[in-house]
């Protein structure tokens, strides 16, 4: 589904009720002023951000309000510019909360509601302007109530050990509170992994949801003093900036678009695609999906034995110790090591000796926890009547 998202509205397509109420107050050049401008680009570097954040008594209501930026710009290239942008999380917008499903229905109640929104802080926009605004960031999103809290904690445990591009780093954390989460980034992207409950709970900065709302909150904070708190793992996919917009919708859905509008990217069909690009992308490697799989060390060393006349010594030894090595250090740190001794060719055959070993041993049959996010992500999300 979509989560959040930000976008950017050209002046023109909306008022200012009230300047004061940002922050600093909204003082606007005259671009057509000279003597304006080559103080506005000495003084400021040519940029200037005003901030409008929800009252208190907004988020006391329980529903989300957008944060809100205006950027006065000037540049020699592109001339002056002074555009509105809202950052909202669509789900909370609408619910109050980010457990429920947003799918392609709520399309123009989200529209309406957000324009509702921007009046209750003071802006007025035109709707033609939402349905045409240009997208700055993009969160898309899955919830996956897994069968158990140890399936859970297990799955981000090894997903924390998996390795998804020599390109992305890798961080795993875990909370004083008991929440987990995985997060894999670069400058403009994230995909990340975690408790979605237990998140409510975190406080300021610990949280990867930065502002959990009203009802959020109150609910997981009586969940967990029942000791019932859902095993929810949130996946989300975060875009940010319009390059990375358009670079990642590229390759995923070969449509390459400079703009892409609120209107083109709220969609499940494309929300969907996208959580499956990056699962299958963790899964393609073999050694990832490993990671997922419960092998015994018992079971590997009896099928060594009773194939150690068919099989080299070498051999033998090598596959066994690469196994050991990957069960204990994970994906990531195993390739690491790997290509610091020896070749990227050398470490693609240790990887396909593993897994043959394991195939032809039929040691490589338990796929439950492949098959259940496989399941959760390839198929249209459905309400899944959690607490909230």
């Amino acid at each position: 589904m979509i989560d959040t998202i930000g976008f950017s509205i050209p002046l023109g397509s909306y008022t200012v009720l009230d300047r004061a109420l940002f922050t600093p107050s909204l003082d606007l050049i005259d671009p057509q002023n000279d003597s304006e401008v080559i103080q506005f680009l000495q003084t400021k570097k040519g940029i200037q951000s005003y901030r409008l954040n929800p009252k208190h008594t907004q988020k006391e209501q329980g529903f989300a309000y957008p944060n809100i930026t205006i950027y006065e710009t000037y540049k020699h290239t592109s001339g002056y510019q002074c555009n509105l942008k809202p950052h909202i999380s669509i789900p909370k917008m609408l619910f109050g909360h980010s457990i429920e499903e947003v799918n392609d229905t709520y399309y123009q109640e989200a529209v309406n509601t957000l324009q509702s929104r921007l009046k209750d802080m003071g802006l007025l926009v035109f709707e033609k302007a939402i349905h045409e605004a240009s997208v700055t960031t993009l969160h898309y999103c899955i919830n996956i109530l897994m069968e158990s809290e140890t399936d859970a904690r297990r799955f981000l445990t090894a997903l924390s050990k998996m390795n998804l591009d020599d390109r992305y780093q890798t961080h795993d954390r875990d909370y004083t509170n008991g929440g987990r989460s995985v997060r894999f980034h670069t400058d403009t992207f994230e995909l990340i992994a975690y408790l979605k409950y237990y998140d409510f709970l975190e406080s300021g900065m610990n949280r990867i949801d930065r502002k959990p709302t009203l009802q959020e909150r109150t609910i997981a904070e009586r969940l967990s003093k029942s000791k019932t708190l859902p095993p929810l793992v949130r996946i989300e996919v975060r875009f940010n900036g319009k390059p990375s917009i358009r670079k990642h919708l590229h390759t995923i859905l070969e449509i390459d678009k400079p703009t892409w509008t609120l209107r083109d990217v709220f969609s499940e069909d494309i929300s969907r695609k996208v959580v499956k690009f990056y699962w299958d992308k963790l899964m393609d490697k073999p050694n990832n999906r490993l990671m997922l799989m419960n092998i015994s060390r018992s079971d590997i060393y009896r099928k060594a034995k009773e194939n150690f006349q068919q099989i080299p010594q070498r051999i033998l030894d090598a596959t066994i110790g690469s196994f050991e090595r990957l069960q204990a250090d994970g994906a990531l740190q195993f390739k690491e090591d790997a290509l610091k001794l020896y070749s990227r060719t050398k470490y693609y055959n240790d990887q396909k000796r593993i897994m043959e070993f394991l195939r032809i041993n039929n040691l490589a049959t338990d796929t439950r926890l492949i098959e259940f996010i496989d399941s959760a992500v390839y198929h249209k999300p459905m309400q899944l009547g959690l607490p909230i």
